[in-house]
């Protein structure tokens, strides 16, 4: 009654509600005005100390019209004498004094220690999304932004102990607004980080969180103010890579926390032509190639600005094995080597510059890949995962080079952990159905496939996976209905009217009706479909020996993928007694060859002796 009596309670309210207005102002202010590191926190500090100061001058005074005066003494009570004094009102000021401090030390405790990040549950999830980086103010900066985006997920990749979104698949988060728990759930990640950053003055400011979608509170942040000087900013990634590394509890190996200190280069603008470089490349699709042809433009630049910077040699080498030869000579008429020479040799002079750099064993590892020389590639991209474990494009060129050369079982490891990691990359889906389906698991398959249909990435192959999945299972009517659906939308003449033909061939045979089969077979050879389409059709008509023919019509760099990959193969589930016949056996003994492996596909370092 004294409490209420004296408006304790209401000025504590009262307090709170300002205190925490206030609080949140000042996180506003503090990277638009480019206010040092320790502002927020001085502010938090002083709010809690103002308390229980608060509480005791509320019981002190009070605010009448005449002023602020003393607080009467309350009348005594009745069989209670007046004594002018009330009984226990030095003991009373000790007690509310007490509670004050002690509930500033907890609040403030909880702040600092719990909703700071370093204590709290133990982590036994650390899978991380990082998300993209807001810019304030000057949007001039947002290739800045992008870059240390770029870094801070790359740093992150190197820690074993964390399984890290790759950056494609975040970038479809840019500027959302949907609540942190769907993105996560649509990600996979259990914990996000996010970060605003704002450069003026010579000066970068950037305010990173580690947050918990599930309950939006901070596992940790943390706010930094660095000149603009490659050196400050690529320390300040190292920091925040190892203060989220222990906010998870995720331990560094000697090895790893070298590479997370790595500084690609010392200078910022080569930098800024790469990190535009790696933007362009990602932007590329379909057959355009404009995209790349300007990623190869910024590579180059930033080489020149910079001919020690690994990484810029690591982009040109991916962007000119990403540009077909007939544009290349359009497109970089004044250059004296074809892609394939400028890739290679790109590829080795950043591993010349730089051993350790996953990128680097990565991209040499696909002009292995390229070049069908499966023993070094898979020597390069096995080395790459080992420097950067959460390095998705590693993962998916290894899963792709096992599926390749005949290992699904094995393929199927990386590209789940690769479609992990980068979960909108429609290709690495289609290989890990495909994996699937070979390894004898058609219901995952069947799930894989449809999932990526629902997630609108190529769907016109997630339908093809679903096809091959079905017909695996034995639901030959559910593949009928969508065979038919799909040969009216494709012409024969088209790869997916063809490929769509050739199930729809094999479908109806195993349905009896062996005469419409051969009506869409005739489809096809009118249409001069190619050999491997018209392979897949005369098997599910059972005519091996035509089957077989159809291959002798391919030149020797196409057959090397098919007979070891995916056609010859799935021929060979579909028939068994191709899997006996010397002509098969032959011919995927030469596609191994052709691949750097033995007869029977072992690798060199599997053989004994």
């Amino acid at each position: 009654q004294e409490l209420k009596r004296r408006n304790v309670w209401r000025v504590a309210a009262t307090y709170a509600v300002v205190a925490f207005v206030v609080a949140q102002v000042a996180r506003l202010l503090q990277p638009a005005l480019l206010l040092p590191d320790w502002f927020y926190r001085a502010v938090v500090v002083a709010a809690l100390l103002g308390f229980p100061i608060a509480l005791v001058i509320a019981w002190a005074f009070e605010l009448t019209p005449e002023g602020v005066r003393r607080t009467p003494e309350a009348e005594p009570t009745a069989g209670k004498e007046a004594t002018g004094t009330r009984p226990g009102m030095h003991t009373g000021y000790k007690v509310l004094l007490g509670l004050g401090l002690l509930a500033a030390a907890g609040v403030g405790t909880w702040y600092l220690v719990g909703a700071g990040g370093e204590a709290g549950p133990e982590v036994t999830d650390r899978s991380i999304a990082v998300l993209p980086f807001e810019t304030l103010g000057d949007t001039a900066a947002t290739t800045f932004t992008e870059g240390l985006h770029n870094d801070l997920i790359t740093r992150l990749q190197r820690v074993s102990e964390l399984t890290v979104t790759a950056r494609p698949s975040v970038m479809r988060y840019k500027g959302t607004a949907e609540p942190l728990a769907t993105v996560a759930e649509e990600l996979g990640a259990r914990w996000l980080v996010t970060a605003a950053v704002q450069s003026a003055g010579g000066q970068v400011q950037v305010n990173p969180r580690l947050v918990d979608p599930r309950t939006g509170s901070e596992r940790w942040s943390a706010s930094y103010r660095r000149e603009l000087a490659a050196d400050e900013l690529f320390a300040l990634q190292e920091e925040i890579t190892r203060q989220i590394a222990g906010a998870l509890e995720a331990e560094l190996s000697s090895g790893e926390g070298e590479r997370i200190e790595a500084r690609p280069t010392e200078d910022l603008e080569a930098y800024r032509l790469y990190v535009q470089g790696r933007r362009e490349l990602a932007q590329r699709s379909g057959s355009g190639m404009d995209h790349v042809e300007e990623a190869v433009r910024l590579f180059r630049a930033a080489i020149e600005q910079d001919s020690s910077f690994a990484l810029a040699w690591t982009g040109l080498a991916d962007a000119a094995g990403a540009m077909p030869p007939a544009w290349w000579d359009v497109a970089m008429a004044d250059s004296l080597v074809t892609p394939d020479v400028e890739q290679a040799f790109a590829a080795r002079r950043a591993l010349e510059l730089d051993p350790d750099l996953a990128e680097a064993h990565a991209s040499l590892g696909l002009v292995h890949l390229r070049d069908r020389n499966a023993p070094a590639a898979r020597e390069e991209l096995e080395r790459a995962i080992d420097l950067k474990p959460s390095y998705w494009e590693a993962h998916y060129w290894l899963g792709e080079l096992y599926l390749k050369v005949g290992r699904p079982e094995r393929a199927l490891e990386h590209l789940k952990t690769a479609v992990e990691l980068n979960p909108r990359h429609a290709l690495a889906r289609h290989w890990l159905y495909d994996a699937y389906n070979w390894t004898g698991q058609a219901e995952e398959s069947l799930e894989e496939a449809r999932r990526q249909e629902e997630m609108g990435l190529e769907e016109t192959s997630a339908i093809g996976g679903q096809i091959r999945a079905l017909v695996s299972l034995g639901r030959l009517e559910e593949a009928r209905r969508m065979l038919d659906e799909q040969v009216a939308e494709h012409r024969p003449s088209t790869i997916w009217g063809g490929w769509f033909r050739a199930y729809l061939v094999e479908v109806r045979a195993a349905q009896g009706d062996t005469a419409r089969a051969r009506q869409v077979l005739e489809e096809l050879q009118a249409a001069d479909a190619e050999p491997q389409i018209l392979a897949w059709a005369h098997i599910g008509l059972g005519e091996t020996d035509r089957a077989l023919e159809q291959f002798d019509r391919l030149e020797k760099e196409d057959w090397a993928e098919i007979a070891t990959g995916g056609v010859l193969r799935g021929m060979a589930s579909r028939d068994s007694t191709l899997r006996d016949d010397p002509r098969y056996r032959r011919l995927v003994a030469e596609s191994y060859r052709a691949w750097g492996l033995s007869a029977d596909g072992r690798f060199p370092s599997e053989i004994g002796g």
